[in-house]
């Protein structure tokens, strides 16, 4: 069952996809960074698809913590 929930902790809850360039917002929700941009670019305002709290930032950095593989070049 932990394992489950790790899986879960490094999926991308837009693709449902391991997390890739995975990047962390304020309100601790985790996204590919590809998947974010692509939905921030849909909406007027940076809201966290999952609770809809709005971003304190324009742009979001790589959370290198959740990378997969962090010595692979990115």
């Amino acid at each position: 069952m932990a394992e489950a929930l790790f899986e879960d902790f490094l999926t991308c809850p837009i693709c449902l996809e391991p997390l890739k360039e995975p990047v962390s917002l304020s309100c601790h929700h985790s996204f590919c960074q590809t998947c974010l941009n692509k939905t921030w670019n849909t909406r007027p305002n940076k809201t966290c698809p999952m609770c809809r709290r709005r971003s304190s930032r324009e742009t979001v950095e790589v959370n290198f913590a959740l990378r997969q593989n962090p010595e692979e070049p990115g």
